[in-house]
């Protein structure tokens, strides 16, 4: 199982920002990067804890894209999941709203679906200071709407999180390697791609009974391509 995982973490991570980029790989960029799978980061779930949670959880993202010193680009999103299976099925609205010098610089809306579980739980540690590796999946589907613009994503990343096994106040460090597709319909015109994406950051679990918070990065890989800041707050309702 760890060969596996390392085989797809080595996959994950070397081989799209090398090729060549055209006109496919700018609107795979703009896809991702204009919807909630590259706007904003995760929120912390099952797939980086290990942990089933309740019936119902919430969640508030936000990311922001720095251009330069008064150009930049704010995400949010709000959403939920439920169980489903083994994992947690959940959906997402949000905003993409970009501010610049010209002050005509116009949002758009976006949403999001997605599903994510843990696919295996290694124990690590002493007794005393047990910790669990989780490595987990996390599947999107997303679409944007800017004017006279149609966005389509899709993403596949493999959370790889360490969660202390300790009661109170945890750090939950991650890294979050994966592939996104992207499509871009204007005009009757349709362009579409793929790019590789990493996402790195720690979550702190034990704040209050049901919250996790995170912040972390986020890229996904373009030339001159810009990397993602953000937060994540979600609350997961106790069974």
């Amino acid at each position: 199982m760890q060969r596996l995982v390392l085989a797809a973490m080595v996959c994950c991570l070397a081989p799209l920002p090398a090729w060549a980029q055209d006109a496919s790989d700018s609107a795979a960029y703009r896809a991702l990067t204009q919807t909630p799978i590259g706007a904003v980061p995760l929120a912390l779930s099952r797939a980086h804890t290990g942990e089933a949670g309740g019936p119902l959880a919430v969640s508030a993202r936000y990311g922001i894209i720095s251009f330069a010193d008064s150009d930049y680009v704010n995400g949010v999103a709000i959403g939920g999941d439920a169980p489903l299976g083994s994992g947690r099925v959940g959906f997402a609205l949000g905003a993409w709203l970009p501010s610049c010098d010209r002050r005509d610089c116009a949002g758009h809306f976006m949403a999001e679906l997605s599903f994510s579980e843990r696919l295996v739980g290694i124990a690590l540690g002493r007794e005393s200071s047990r910790a669990t590796l989780n490595v987990g999946m996390n599947v999107a589907a997303a679409f944007g709407t800017p004017s006279g613009t149609t966005l389509f994503a899709m993403s596949a990343r493999l959370p790889i999180a360490l969660a202390p096994s300790d009661h109170g106040l945890r750090l939950v460090p991650y890294v979050e390697p994966g592939f996104g597709g992207g499509l871009v319909r204007a005009n009757g015109v349709s362009d579409a791609g793929l790019r590789a994406m990493l996402g790195a950051g720690v979550g702190a679990l034990g704040l209050a009974r049901g919250l996790g918070v995170n912040a972390g990065v986020h890229r996904v890989f373009m030339r001159d391509g810009n990397w993602l800041a953000g937060i994540g707050l979600s609350y997961t309702h106790p069974r």
